[in-house]
């Protein structure tokens, strides 16, 4: 690394930003895209509305995760979230669906979804 380029991430870095190289920029954004991708899940805005129930994002991720079926510790894992999150996210979607079990907020959550045909 040149000198000025030195500099400037000591800059960075003591402003409170990050510096990427183009190479792990690069990698992060893969990485992000094909989490992106493999973590959505679509429901019908219809039944949706109808039940009046209504889903952030990230709730979304998580439910993706959970009708795989995944555990609290593996969403974690591929969210890179604590469990403990996890464990709030989920309640709260269990609030949404009006349940406090697993089996059943899963069953609710298939009606929700999109049949792909």
């Amino acid at each position: 690394m040149d000198k000025n380029s030195l500099l400037q991430a000591i800059r960075d870095a003591a402003a409170g930003r990050h510096m990427l190289t183009p190479e792990i920029a690069s990698k992060l954004a893969a990485r992000l895209s094909a989490m992106t991708k493999s973590h959505q899940v679509h429901f019908n805005a219809e039944k949706l509305r109808h039940a009046r129930v209504e889903f952030t994002e990230r709730e979304k991720q998580i439910i993706a995760l959970m009708i795989q079926p995944m555990t609290n510790t593996q969403i974690a894992e591929a969210l890179y979230m604590s469990v403990g999150t996890i464990k709030n996210y989920i309640s709260v979607i269990y609030s949404k669906l009006g349940t406090s079990d697993r089996m059943q907020a899963v069953a609710y959550l298939h009606d929700f979804m999109v049949v792909e045909k």
